[in-house]
């Protein structure tokens, strides 16, 4: 049984607390912007090939537009946050239940609210 739940190093939080976060992050309260461009933008290896992961985050692109994206869990509680820079939008999905794929609500979520395909 599980008397709490925790994310990583015992954070405990809730949707506030996330648009705190994404507020914090958005507007450079804590970390400077170059540690925010470290954070969402990816790198290049010593090869040269191209990584396409920042501290944490995932970089993708759909229909033209770059996001970043960042998924968690922890017994049965799943975490989606996908940042849309562009567009300035942020989507959250918090879900209980393995029957929801995360990704795919994310993105109905986005093209609701961007009024796109």
């Amino acid at each position: 049984m599980v008397d709490y739940t925790y994310g990583a190093r015992g954070i405990i939080s809730s949707l506030d607390d996330l648009e705190k976060w994404i507020k914090a992050i958005d507007g450079n309260l804590y970390i400077s912007p170059d540690m925010t461009r470290k954070i969402f933008f990816g790198f290049k290896t010593n090869k040269g090939d191209e990584i396409k992961y920042g501290y944490g985050w995932n970089l993708s692109e759909y229909m033209n537009s770059i996001f970043y994206y960042h998924s968690g869990g922890w017994v049965g509680f799943r975490t989606f946050v996908v940042n849309h820079p562009k567009e300035k939008l942020w989507v959250v999905v918090l879900a209980n239940s393995s029957g929801i794929i995360m990704n795919l609500a994310a993105l109905e979520m986005t093209k609701y609210y961007l009024n796109i395909g």
